[in-house]
């Protein structure tokens, strides 16, 4: 069951692709081509957001830093969409086996959202909803989850500390009183944490899973898979390692689903559930 549940965190990559490249826009030097310019359009290879397909305007619907023209993971509508379940096929972990798209809430509008409520101050962005905060601070939907789904959010750091901790947490009635699948900062390193929070009191659902260091810059794709009899913490880096703890009991269903933010600064790009057919 464990290889299994790293087995499936590790296709979660598909997702992580559509954010982490890194590059802005600049208007190259020449117009001509050249050896700085794969696709010949006028933009340098380090700044073009789709460097080998050419792409002069380099329009970029949802701000990911990947061009439309060679984005997989597009956000813009007309997706193709072959198994008809709601995740576009280039976004889509099994385009062969139907998954049902509970939510998939693209954060960079700059327009807060109904269906998301938040413990404490934060900023909808066009790149993003920020969320500055000491105190923990929920950012939750109230989303029934089933049982057998996958969560994830995309995370940019902002500021961290010491004693940060960023989560995707479930059963969140409130700041003490959740699962959460956390990254935690210590002084030399971090951990991914399957954590049980009740009433204030901190429990490890699976043993903590040394990380990469915090630090400000970095993405990360957050979350837990549930697959019925077992679930685990995910979390996949902007070099693309995949972390996963080992399994541990299987939740119920939550009746919200969110992020939780302590002691940090970081920008949320999306968010999204999947659950099987």
């Amino acid at each position: 069951m464990v290889r299994m549940l790293r087995t499936q965190a590790s296709s979660l990559a598909w997702l992580v692709v559509a954010a982490m490249v890194t590059g802005c826009y600049e208007p190259a030097d020449e117009p001509q081509a050249s050896l700085d310019d794969n696709d010949s359009d006028g933009i340098k290879n380090t700044v073009d957001n789709c460097p080998d397909i050419a792409n002069p305007n380099q329009l970029d619907f949802e701000r990911d830093r990947i061009g439309d023209a060679c984005d997989v993971c597009s956000l813009a509508p007309g997706d193709a969409n072959g198994d008809a379940d709601g995740v576009g096929d280039g976004c889509d972990p099994s385009n062969d086996d139907k998954n049902r798209l509970v939510f998939f809430d693209n954060f960079m509008t700059a327009a807060p959202s109904a269906q998301w409520q938040a413990s404490g101050p934060v900023q909808f962005t066009a790149d993003g909803v920020v969320i500055d905060t000491l105190s923990p601070l929920l950012l939750t939907r109230a989303d029934v989850s089933p049982v057998g789904v996958t969560m994830v959010a995309l995370v940019e750091l902002l500021q961290v500390d010491s004693q940060s901790r960023i989560s995707v947490v479930t059963n969140a009635n409130d700041a003490n009183t959740y699962i959460g699948c956390e990254l935690a900062q210590s002084a030399s390193t971090a951990n991914l944490e399957a954590r049980k929070v009740s009433g204030g009191g901190l429990g490890l659902l699976a043993p903590a899973l040394p990380t990469l260091l915090l630090e400000s810059g970095q993405l990360y794709l957050l979350g837990f898979q549930n697959q019925g009899s077992a679930s685990a913490c995910i979390a996949i880096d902007g070099t693309m390692n995949t972390r996963a703890t080992t399994s541990f009991e299987s939740r119920s269903a939550a009746p919200r689903v969110g992020i939780r933010v302590e002691h940090a600064r970081v920008r949320v790009r999306m968010a999204m559930l999947i659950t099987k057919s």
